[in-house]
């Protein structure tokens, strides 16, 4: 009988910055903007952030990345291949509902054991609070930004496994969950993220798809920008 595989951490998605604007300013200090990202395959996706970070020192740096689905488009998947997913979707998998340790090798190991069979693995609780607050407080440059012990919904895709929002997609998660298949596979085209943390990408950054420079300017153009009356400046409000 074969020995069960070791449980491995979910892989986040990487990108590289391309474009920063400011979606809300009060003050002269920044709360929020919108980031033009670029991941290895040059697929360009648009980020939604409120971390008060200066997110233009980050410009072309590749970075691992936090975050959640806002909108989308999501696609069945054709089982006799007779119709093609659209250009842009990407294949995910709906992996269900978990906590961020599903992220670190350390927690994984403890939760999960080396069987992956978590009914037979005991594990102290006291000691995973302690390790997750740690961990998860000094990932990258601010926090893993995601509560040690919130559930979210997650799909699992080849560019990393995304969070996805459990309140604008409920609709989709209630059905995937009424499902007998234990994953549920759907095409998907990310139109819009919610950045939670930032980390330096250790890894080696291989560009697999290269887009015309035209391409890409259009599709990261910037917003028409709105200036509404009294103190506060905002731009294309989320």
């Amino acid at each position: 009988m074969a020995k069960p595989e070791k449980p491995q951490p979910y892989i986040l998605p990487s990108f590289k910055i391309k474009q920063v604007e400011t979606t809300l300013e009060k003050d002269g200090r920044i709360y929020a903007r919108l980031i033009h990202v670029a991941n290895q395959n040059n697929n360009i996706f648009s980020v939604r952030e409120r971390t008060g970070l200066e997110m233009e020192n980050y410009i072309d740096k590749p970075l691992e990345c936090v975050v959640e689905i806002t909108k989308a488009q999501f696609f069945e998947i054709d089982i006799k291949k007779e119709k093609k997913l659209p250009q842009d979707a990407i294949m995910a998998t709906f992996v269900g509902w978990d906590t961020g340790y599903k992220f670190f090798e350390e927690l994984v190991t403890m939760v999960d054991g080396e069987t992956g069979d978590a009914d037979d693995e005991d594990f102290d609780e006291d000691e995973y609070d302690i390790l997750a607050s740690k961990l998860f407080s000094r990932w990258g440059v601010y926090g893993f930004g995601i509560d040690v012990y919130r559930d979210k919904p997650m799909l699992k895709t080849e560019e990393g496994t995304f969070f996805l929002n459990e309140f604008i997609f409920e609709e989709y998660i209630d059905k995937w969950e009424q499902s007998l298949l234990p994953y549920i596979q759907v095409g998907i085209i990310i139109e819009e993220l919610l950045l939670h943390g930032i980390k330096e990408f250790k890894g080696e950054w291989k560009i697999k798809k290269v887009k015309k420079e035209t391409e890409e300017d259009t599709i990261i153009a910037k917003h028409n920008e709105k200036i509404i009356r009294g103190r506060w400046k905002i731009i294309d409000p989320y």
